[in-house]
């Protein structure tokens, strides 16, 4: 499946899920533009989630030292930016934490 796919795909499951569609006109443009950008989020830590289970998370240099992978680094990053902005989608559409399911706990699970 094309990486557009895939995004249009989680942005489709994110726009059912954050209910965009009975927003009120003012909080719909916004939260829309973000979970756009969450959709592809989305699909940026699976793909580097591939990499590192395939590579691994960590590298070893010529000198037998070891660091961090620049998936598992960017992962890592991408992580944190998913998450601030799923935090930033509700606090704007105004979910608290007992309003149902959260998508970044689901997004979670599925790692």
């Amino acid at each position: 499946m094309s990486k557009i796919k895939c995004v249009n795909d989680a942005y489709a499951k994110l726009h059912t899920s954050l209910g965009i569609e009975k927003l009120e006109p003012s909080k719909q443009c916004l939260v829309d533009e973000l979970a756009k950008q969450a959709a592809f989020l989305i699909v940026e830590l699976e793909l580097l989630k591939e990499q590192i289970e395939s590579y691994g998370a960590i590298q070893i240099n010529k000198n037998g030292r070891q660091k961090q992978s620049e998936a598992s680094k960017y992962y890592n990053r991408t992580v944190l930016t998913f998450a601030s902005l799923m935090k930033n989608i509700h606090s704007i559409i105004g979910k608290r934490d007992d309003d149902g399911v959260d998508e970044l706990e689901e997004f979670l699970k599925g790692l």
